[in-house]
Order: structure tokens, then sequence, then C-alpha cells
């Protein structure tokens, strides 16, 4: 535990929290130093179990039972003042009630006026406070007798002991803050090297001299609060309220062995002094200013100088503070335990009855799921307390003038109508007489008069004629064609005299209006039939036809070909032209080979000795041979 008061236990705990280090033993004169390391803290973490009774129905809302909230706070809070109450009960059982702090600066007021002959003060670390000037090397500043005992009985006593002090040390100098210590020989020193940039710890261990070293540069000008903590095996260094280093070491002997009693200003050389700013009379002078110097006999004994600081244990006001927040906890578990207990009420009244989400439609409210007419085209539902419109599809309707009727989105087909005895579709309209209109509408035939003199335009022309189908007068001699016709594609608009005529093209037949292709390549002569010659073939095309020549025939004109010899092309003279499907072919002769254009005599017995063929079976010799393949040769000497 964090406060244990047994030597043994706070052994253990270190061990764990952290490695150990064995500094090792060194004379008074050359003393060995220790690695330096950064330590951590422990924690404590009592395992509370706490048992809460399940609800044998399970609620049906998605909360938490109330006595589940309630048993898992409930065990952090006793969980939290287990762990306080276990660390910091023992912590003021082992410590004395009040805190017990030696000021070795009052304590100099008691030394004898010698002593300080040639001191000064100066300002301090604060603008109001006064500090202790160390500048001269004729000094010997060993605290009273009285002074000395106190802090033997300190270190005998407690466990826990912190050294404070404020210093500024001089750049570059090396000096002791305080030491227990005769003229030759020391038993608890602080001393602070600006050359090597360390602060230094020397003690006694088992009658042994030990150094303990940390590497830190106090000896630069300036002010620093230093705090050294001693607190069982392990030692912690503070400088300017922040924890540098935390270490455990050999235990420091806490009794003076020396021969001998502690002593005041004089005395024999065997005799304890606690010096202050020095070792002894002439060794390790501290050159600086020296302030607040004091020895606290209480766990953490630095918040003496830095109450701020964190420590590893809740000190007693701490604990009140803490325990001031449980009660607070406390009061809150209860508050929220009770409305837990509303808040189930409230869910399981919740839960039996029915609720209903509406729609707020341009201020009329519309209950889930209800479905209306927004317009004659759209309807609208609530759904989940929106709004959700949808257009209305309308179906195929197979007629030709669907109907729309008043008051719904999609057209109908409405009835036919039977004329003279002529079916009629919804919609259509014909003309029974000139100047009356009917259309057939849901099933009757509906027929209106035109006013000719509002309806029909106005004529500017000195003769105007009435044709006959049509209610309107023209003016004579008028292009009906540029009036607008439903002529044919391919067919031609042609004005009369007093209406037009819409002619189908050549090529073509039919009333006009419509037009059909003739397919002039089904008959031949006449017309409507095709008139190609012999050798040709008749493709129809849109209003005409072609006459196209067959293979191996050449156009004579557009409706005649004819065939052509194809051998008057030039074969060899010892080639046969034969015609084959329009067109030749150049055949060598028997006797013969080549191509048709190139044909040379074959001797089927190779010419020898330079011989050559000259026709088929035919070699005609060099001088000096004969025979069929000229393989003789002539014997000129016979």
């Amino acid at each position: 535990m964090c406060c244990e008061s047994d030597a043994g236990h706070r052994r253990s705990h270190h061990n764990n929290a952290w490695p150990e280090q064995s500094s090792s033993a060194s004379s008074a004169s050359s003393p060995s130093r220790s690695p330096s390391f950064y330590g951590s803290r422990g924690n404590i973490n009592p395992k509370v179990k706490v048992r809460g009774s399940t609800s044998k129905k399970a609620s049906s809302h998605p909360f938490p039972s109330t006595n589940t909230i309630a048993a898992a706070a409930a065990a952090r809070i006793l969980g939290l003042l287990f762990m306080l109450l276990l660390c910091c009960s023992r912590g003021l059982a082992t410590e004395p009630a009040r805190r017990d702090v030696l000021d070795l600066m009052k304590g100099l007021q008691a030394t004898s006026a010698d002593q300080l002959t040639g001191l000064r003060y100066t300002q301090g670390l604060n603008n109001d406070s006064h500090a202790l000037l160390l500048e001269n090397s004729n000094r010997r500043l060993a605290l009273p007798a009285s002074v000395t005992e106190r802090a033997l009985a300190a270190l005998a006593g407690h466990r826990e002991i912190t050294f404070l002090c404020s210093l500024r040390q001089d750049s570059d100098t090396s000096g002791t803050v305080l030491a227990l210590a005769t003229e030759t020989r020391r038993f608890l020193e602080i001393e602070s090297s600006g050359r090597r940039k360390e602060l230094r710890f020397h003690y006694s261990h088992m009658n042994q001299a030990r150094t303990e070293t940390f590497p830190y540069l106090l000896a630069d000008g300036s002010w620093h609060q230093l705090a050294l903590y001693l607190s069982g095996d392990s030692i912690s260094l503070y400088v300017d309220c922040q924890r540098i280093y935390k270490r455990v070491i050999p235990s420091p002997d806490r009794t003076w062995r020396g021969d001998g009693g502690s002593g005041g200003g004089g005395g024999s050389d065997d005799t304890l002094h606690l010096f202050l700013g020095q070792r002894s009379s002439q060794h390790a002078l501290f050159r600086g200013a020296l302030q607040d110097v004091k020895i606290v006999t209480q766990a953490h004994g630095y918040l003496l100088q830095c109450p701020n600081s964190d420590t590893d244990c809740p000190t007693c006001a701490q604990f009140q503070a803490l325990e001031q927040q449980l009660n607070q906890m406390s009061s809150m578990y209860r508050d929220l335990n009770n409305k837990l207990s509303r808040a189930e009420v409230r869910i399981t009244d919740l839960e039996q009855c029915e609720c209903l989400r509406a729609c707020n439609d341009n201020g009329t409210q519309r209950k889930e799921g209800e479905e209306w007419r927004k317009d004659s085209c759209n309807f609208c539902r609530c759904k989940d307390g929106r709004i959700e419109c949808h257009h209305e599809q309308c179906p195929y309707l197979d007629c030709k003038n669907p109907v729309k009727v008043e008051g719904q989105c999609c057209p109908v087909c409405g009835g036919k109508c039977v004329y003279l005895g002529k079916h009629y579709e919804p919609g259509e309209e014909m003309t029974p007489r000139v100047c009356v209109t009917c259309r057939c509408t849901d099933g009757r035939m509906e027929c209106a008069s035109l006013n000719i003199t509002e309806s029909c335009p106005k004529l500017d022309c000195p003769k105007t004629i009435n044709i006959h189908g049509k209610c309107c007068p023209v003016c004579e001699g008028t292009d009906y064609c540029s009036m607008g016709h439903t002529c044919h594609k391919d067919a031609t608009c042609v004005n009369l005299d007093t209406k037009l005529l819409c002619v189908c093209n050549d090529g073509f037949e039919g009333d006009g209006h419509n037009c059909e292709d003739i397919n002039e390549c089904g008959a031949t002569g006449g017309r409507f039939g095709h008139h190609c010659g012999p050798n040709t073939r008749c493709v129809n095309t849109p209003g005409k036809y072609q006459c196209d020549c067959l293979k191996g025939h050449s156009r004579v004109d557009n409706f005649t070909c004819s065939d052509y010899d194809e051998c008057s092309h030039q074969c060899h003279q010892e080639a046969t032209c034969v015609k084959v499907d329009g067109t030749f072919q150049c055949v060598c002769r028997k006797g013969y080979e080549g191509d048709g254009y190139t044909c040379a005599p074959h001797c089927q017995a190779a010419c020898r000795n330079g011989g050559a063929c000259i026709r088929p079976n035919v070699c005609e010799c060099r001088h000096g041979y004969i025979g069929p393949s000229c393989d003789l040769d002539i014997d000129e000497c016979a």
C-alpha cells in the first residue's frame, strides 16, 4: 500500500513499483554514484463485488432496470471509499497529528554573533522576502547543538522526512546546501555541483558512505525551490514543484554512531554539527543565497513548499474533499434511483397506450394511414408522421379520341356514334352537308351550323366562286395547293378551276392521297410494265426501274445489252481461245506449254548438249551433235 507504516511491507511495495538499484559503497573522499531513473506510482484497485437481485420478468422497454443501475453505482462508490479509507487511514495512523517543521533559518538566530560576522541578507525568492547571502570564504555556519539534536531526533524517529530550501546558486560553482558532519566525516549532506551539473545526496548505509547522484543543474544564477523527500527506502527529488527523480536506495542510517556527542559552534573534530551552506569549516562552501531551509517530518513534506503538487496518496485535507464529493455522489445516486423508479412507471404507462403519429395537411390533421386525394390526379397518405403523395397512373386506352371527364384524372373511351349507318369513334368529326359540322360525343352525334359571315375569311378579289362541298367561297384562279393540301409525298398537287387535285407521280399508283410504288419488273411492256431487252435483268426502284446487263455483256442503251467477243483478246498463236461464262480462257495447243498468252514447244526427251526444243519433240542440235535429243557426238576424224 502507498501509506504502509511497516518497513517490510513498504520495501516490498517499492520493489514492485520501481526496480531497485544498488548504490555502491564508497569512501567519503570518492563517493560512487548510482544511475538515475524515473519511477512510477502504484494504484490500489480493491475488488468490490455487489450482488443485485434480478427480476423474474424482463422489462419490455429498452432501459436497464433500477436495481442494475443502483448496484453498479453502489459498487463504484463503495470501491472508491474502500480505497481512500485503506490508504489514508494507515497514513494517519503512522504519522503525528501535527506537522513537525524544523526551521534552520530561525535556528541561526541562536548562533553566536562571531559566526554571523560578515553575513548579510538580500532579496529572496519573492519581493517581500529575505535570503541569507553567502559570498565570503571566512565563515563557519554551524547551528546550535539544540537544533542539531532536533535534526538527529527527526531522522531517528520518522520514516518520512523532507529537506526543503529555496536557493540561488552562482553559476559554475559547487557547494553544500546543508550537512550533518564533523570536521573530518559526514553523516548526511546535500551538495550541488555546477561544474558537473548534478545534485548529490551523501549518506551512510550500515555505517558505509554512499552517494546518490541526480543529474540536474541548480547553479545557474536563478532561484529554485528544492525538496528532497525520504520515505522509507525511496528518495524523491523535487525542483520548482516538479518531481524530477524517484528512486529506491539502500536504507539510509537514521542514527549517528560517531564517537562523542553533537555540539554547537565549537568543539573537537569528532563532534557532529549541522552546517548550513558548507560541509565543514573550510570545505564545500556554498556561494549564493539560501532561504527557507527546513526539515519536515511529515508524509509529503514537499506540500509545505508546493501545496498544489500531486501525491501518491491523498492527505487528510484531500480526503475530506473526496469525502464531501462522495457524499454528493451518494445524494445523486439516491436522486437517480428515484428518477429511474418514476421513469419505469411512466414507461409502463406508455407501453399500455397506442401512440399514433398525425400529419398536418395545410392545417388539416390526418391520422396515421389515412389516404386522400389532393387533386384529380394526385392522392396522398399519412405515414410515420409524414405526407407522401403519388401521381395517378392512367391505363392505356384502345380508342382514337379519349374523352376527358370533369373531376377525373384519366380520360376514358366514350361511346361510339352511328350516323346514316356509319360508325364514328368518340371525338371524331364529320360534315354531313355544306356548312354543317358534327362531332361524336359520348355516344351522341352533336352537329352545329357554320356561320359563313363570322367563320369564313374575307376575300379581296373581283370575282368569287363557290366550290362544291366547301362552305366558304374562294377567289377565282385561287392557288388551292398553297392553301394546304393532303396529297401524298409521292403525289403532285394540281390546281383546277374550283379545286385542287392530287395525282400520284409516275411509277406510283393510288388516289393521290395514298400512293404506292408500282413494281414494273412484275410485268413486261405497257404503262405499268418494264421494257428491258435481252441480256438484261430488270431491277425495281422507288417510282421507276432499271435494266442491268448480264455478266459478259455490254450496255447498248438504257434498255439493251449485247454479247461481246472475249476472244478478240490476243492469245498466243499456238493457243486456243475458250469462252467460259461470259469470259474467255487461252489454252496452249498440244505439244506446247505456257499460260496461253505465251506458249513454248515441249520435248518429252530433254534436248542435251546445248540443244534447243524448236517444235514438239523436235530438238535443234549444236554443231557436232546429232540424234533426237542431241545425245550423239559426231566423229569428225572418221
